[in-house]
């Protein structure tokens, strides 16, 4: 399935909103009649799609079942509630029958009592037992007494049966409730689960019982084969596509500069990413590379202006811990597959006695789904699991651990006529060196004195190699993080290397004659041949540099203008 997503930024808080979505391979999603506006948590999606993905068949059989043992439910209900009326119907009969028969044996009572006294005058004075005993034995009370009792004890048979389908009543108008609430609650997890399921960072559970590995695979190439068809169900691309070390390229001082990061952030507020946004960027929101970059610039807009290296480095763990946070999320939802892949993959290399030179093979799925499977002990000489506190890509670096020496002088931070020299460290004393004495032989080249001439052109003998090989380093880094931009730059890129190295070369002709016409007074020294040496590779340098702001300029204009494209709410 794929989702496509938008980034959009607010003041206070960054937020991505789904714009389209498509169904496409792998399976449906679950299909609901709502959808869940506010995000759920993951730690509900990981329960989610761990009990429900791979039983989607199961659960709506269960469904149809529940509703219709709650349709049965409520057919007896309703005819336990007929029974009820019926019998309540009886028992008023038997409550008016009753009052009857007690009106008639009252009546009863009396016209015998009178008959006897009549009679017998001294039964008036007898006791009420022989009174009660004489009237009992009269035909006419004794039948109606006979037809009370019998009345009464219908009506305790029929009161104890109301209460009988009372409660049977009862326990199903419970029982029916508790399918309800059972039912909705299934309507609501096929809801969460729909959206869990739409997240980027979520994937569809895997049993680890029936992963097609295959531990005969003739070459670790088919094993790594059968892997990778593994990783792409399990890895969503959203996690894939943006990588740890892009975070830290985009963060890094030495990727850019004051007037830079002013110009593409020109007119823009200074954002900070919400509490929400730093928890839904972990699974339920897309962290795309464009988001780095806004995040990023304004760390460094903050850290040029302030020198603070604690606030950026901060910035960054908050940016690199979201991508830890989809790790984790991703990897809880098949931890038990993730744990077969990387044992099945250490016993299968182990089994076959590759040595520590495989992990060349294995680098391709490393950079592909960004996660380290298993590492080469150097000390048994075995393969073994990688757990996830050995995992390398969660251990958040230092960004000045290989530049502590940063630019932070207050007269530079503020001048912007500074801004473009000025960067996220401060060079080395070597790297100053070489700076300084290419500058200096370049300007001594024009001077009268030979002395200073040969002094400059010495050090720069000494200093070259060394400089060409962090200039080749630092195009290197560009050149990684600019890839995706060469193809559209390449013709103008072209055109304006040739401008500027025709430019470089005219100054460099000029700055020559002028230094023969002020040294046609001097005593010149032999010429061996060393100091043209030097020159004609000042000037390589000279145009390897023009080369790069040319590639780097226009890439800086394309990124401005893509920048100005899109509003700021």
């Amino acid at each position: 399935m794929k989702v496509k997503f938008k980034g959009i930024l607010t003041t206070g808080s960054i937020l991505v909103v789904m714009v389209a979505s498509q169904v496409g391979a792998q399976s449906a999603y679950v299909l609901s009649q709502s959808v869940n506006k506010i995000p759920v948590e993951a730690s509900t999606c990981v329960s989610l799609i761990r009990q429900m993905t791979q039983a989607d068949a199961n659960d709506t059989s269960s469904s149809q079942d529940l509703a219709s043992q709650m349709r049965d439910q409520e057919a007896s209900l309703a005819s336990l509630e007929e029974q009820a009326k019926q019998v309540q119907a009886e028992l008023a009969s038997l409550d008016d029958k009753i009052k009857s028969l007690h009106d008639q044996l009252d009546q009863a009572l009396d016209s015998a009592y009178q008959a006897l006294v009549k009679e017998n005058p001294e039964l008036a004075q007898a006791s009420e037992d022989q009174q009660a005993a004489a009237l009992a034995n009269q035909p006419q009370v004794a039948s109606l007494q006979e037809a009370l009792t019998s009345a009464q004890t219908e009506q305790q048979e029929k009161q104890a049966a109301l209460e009988q389908i009372k409660s049977e009543m009862a326990n199903l108008d419970y029982d029916h409730h508790h399918k309800e609430d059972q039912l909705e609650q299934s309507k609501s997890n096929k809801t969460a689960l729909n959206a869990c399921l739409l997240y980027p960072y979520s994937s569809h559970y895997l049993s680890a019982d029936s992963l097609p590995l295959n531990p005969a695979s003739e070459t670790l190439a088919d094993y790594l084969v059968e892997v990778n068809q593994v990783l792409k169900q399990i890895v969503p691309l959203a996690y894939q596509k943006l990588k740890y070390q892009e975070i830290e390229t985009l963060f890094s001082p030495e990727t850019s500069n004051m007037d830079e990061v002013n110009k593409l952030l020109e007119g823009k507020q200074d954002l900070q990413l919400s509490p929400e946004g730093e928890t839904y960027y972990q699974y339920a929101q897309e962290l795309s590379l464009f988001d780095v970059e806004i995040l990023a610039n304004l760390a460094l807009r903050h850290y040029y202006q302030s020198g603070d290296k604690a606030t950026l480095q901060a910035k960054f763990d908050q940016v690199y811990q979201l991508k830890i946070g989809q790790y984790r999320y991703l990897t809880s939802i098949n931890k038990e597959v993730f744990q077969a892949l990387k044992q099945g993959l250490a016993d299968y290399l182990n089994a076959h006695n590759y040595s520590a030179e495989a992990q060349g093979k294995l680098q391709a799925l490393v950079d592909r789904y960004q996660l380290h499977l298993v590492n080469y002990n150097e000390t048994n000489q075995k393969w073994q699991v990688v757990e996830e506190e050995e995992e390398s890509f969660l251990t958040i670096p230092d960004l000045m651990s290989v530049h502590p020496e940063a630019n932070g002088s207050e007269s530079e931070l503020g001048d912007s006529n500074h801004h473009h020299s000025t960067r996220d460290w401060t060079p080395s004393d070597q790297d100053r060196q070489t700076r300084d004495s290419s500058s200096q032989g370049h300007q001594e080249t024009s001077s009268s004195s030979q002395n200073q001439t040969e002094s400059s052109s010495e050090s720069s003998a000494d200093n070259n190699p060394e400089t060409l090989k962090r200039l080749k380093e630092r195009l290197n880094k560009r050149q990684a993080k600019n890839s995706h931009h060469q193809s559209k730059s390449k013709h103008q890129s072209t055109s304006g290397q040739s401008k500027k190295e025709a430019k470089a070369k005219a100054n460099s002709d000029q700055a020559n004659e002028s230094s023969q016409e002020k040294g046609k007074g001097s005593v010149k020294l032999p010429d061996t041949g060393e100091q043209a040496f030097y020159m004609t590779l000042a000037l390589a340098l000279c145009g390897l540099a023009a080369v790069i702001v040319a590639i780097y300029l226009y890439r800086r204009y394309r990124e401005r203008k893509k920048l100005k494209d899109i509003h700021f709410d």
